[in-house]
């Protein structure tokens, strides 16, 4: 599944800086089933809009029906081990979704295999967190003839691929570096809000993880970022909306070309003492199975933890219209322009605001932007050629200040602006 270029490519470096230049050539990316590709093509370029542990059909109780997933505009589910698996197939591709599946569901190929709607397999959870250094030669030759297997038995060349921590420690930065570079795609999560870093003053550990999943990729892989939407008694805390966006937005301008909430609450997730997000989450799933033989009940919530699961479920289907209208954006190619970011205010970090600049086919451009800190800024851009037209895309108030090469603005902490530009002389 190489890339052409990619195994030749040479180190990829990423200079510290506001700018992101990764993918100037093109965006490593994959169609809907997992094929991989560079360059953005409407109606066969995908980008995973994505969420964890989907369910189809009545468990205790509770139906689930992946259209639900689909009409709050994800195009990816990853679904839940325990349950029957190709029926979760079927049902996910009559309502258009694609699907991950967990390696562990090998022996049901023969009745999922070659289904379109199959867009990668998980073949390893978390390697460089469990398994010992000196297991881990063993344990990814292991993985490497699971991945041919798979790919062999699926009779299609989909992505295999290792999920991974954000592997911020000096414990795992090792075996991390090791374990991020296996699979096909690139793939890993990153949670900041817990209680053991609270006050949470800034999610630059976002844009760190996944700036150097690209890096160590050489650019060349799809890198898909798994983000925070759930709670937990382990001192996990619910983001509030705006942080989740500022998340999702970080991940996209440091170079993800997917992402995953995780994710849909129910007792797959309670199990696991963790409240997700749903449209109507139960305060209460009822006595299940301890699948994670924990020994402990069920996780059961407030009300007050439900009203921010149904907010936060809202909020990420307002951000998935987002996505899907930016698909084209995000998937073309990173504009060659030099661009000076001045943040005013009391940041938090050295370089609050990152930003993300993309040249369409039509000689136009779409700058992402976001503050990675929990403090008001005003941000000056200087562009190397004058600002004829910009505007505001998904959120209302007043349009920023332009003037000649100069655009100013006004971000609230945590906040996200895509910007529409043209420039002179541009065509």
């Amino acid at each position: 599944m190489a890339l052409a270029g990619c195994a030749a490519a040479p180190r990829f470096e990423l200079p510290d800086s506001p700018v992101q230049g990764m993918y100037r050539s093109g965006v490593p990316h994959t169609d809907r089933e997992g094929r991989r590709m560079m360059a953005f093509e409407a109606g066969r370029s995908f980008l995973p809009i994505g969420i964890y542990h989907g369910l189809q059909g009545d468990h205790f109780g509770r139906r689930y029906d992946p259209a639900d997933l689909a009409a709050a505009g994800f195009n990816t589910a990853h679904l839940w081990q325990v349950q029957d698996i190709p029926a979760a197939v079927s049902a996910a591709q009559r309502s258009g979704l694609q699907v991950i599946l967990p390696a562990a569901t090998e022996v049901e190929l023969d009745t999922v295999a070659g289904n379109p709607a199959i867009l990668a397999w998980l073949g390893e959870d978390e390697p460089s967190q469990y398994v010992p250094a000196a297991k881990t030669a063993a344990r990814i030759a292991a993985f490497q003839e699971l991945r041919a297997r798979l790919q062999r038995r699926d009779m299609a060349e989909r992505p295999v691929f290792v999920m991974e921590p954000a592997g911020l420690s000096p414990r795992q930065a090792s075996t991390w570096r090791q374990w991020i570079a296996q699979g096909d795609v690139a793939v890993h999560f990153n949670y900041p809000f817990a209680r053991q870093f609270a006050p949470v003053r800034t999610i630059e550990r976002v844009a760190v993880s996944v700036r150097r999943a690209v890096q160590l990729n050489d650019a060349c892989k799809p890198v898909w970022f798994v983000y925070q939407a759930f709670a937990g008694q382990a001192g996990w805390t619910m983001p509030e909306p705006i942080q989740m966006r500022s998340m999702v937005y970080a991940a996209l301008i440091h170079g993800a070309t997917g992402v995953m909430a995780f994710g849909l609450d129910s007792y797959a997730m309670r199990d696991g003492h963790v409240v997700g997000i749903a449209p109507q989450p139960a305060a209460s799933y009822g006595p299940t199975p301890d699948y994670d033989n924990s020994g402990r009940p069920p996780l059961e919530v407030d009300a007050a933890q439900l009203a921010k699961s149904r907010r936060l479920w809202q909020a990420v289907a307002k951000l998935n219209g987002e996505l899907n209208a930016l698909t084209p954006v995000i998937l073309s190619p990173t504009a060659a322009m030099t661009v000076e970011v001045e943040p005013h205010g009391q940041a938090v970090t050295p370089m609050p605001v990152r930003i993300l600049l993309k040249r369409l086919p039509d000689g136009s451009h779409v700058m992402l932007a976001v503050n990675l800190d929990d403090a008001p800024l005003d941000v000056s851009f200087r562009f190397p050629a004058d600002i004829i037209a910009v505007a505001r895309r998904f959120d209302e108030g007043s349009e920023p200040m332009r003037q000649g090469r100069h655009l100013q603005d006004r971000f609230r902490a945590f906040d996200v602006r895509v910007y529409d530009l043209r420039f002179a002389g541009a065509s």
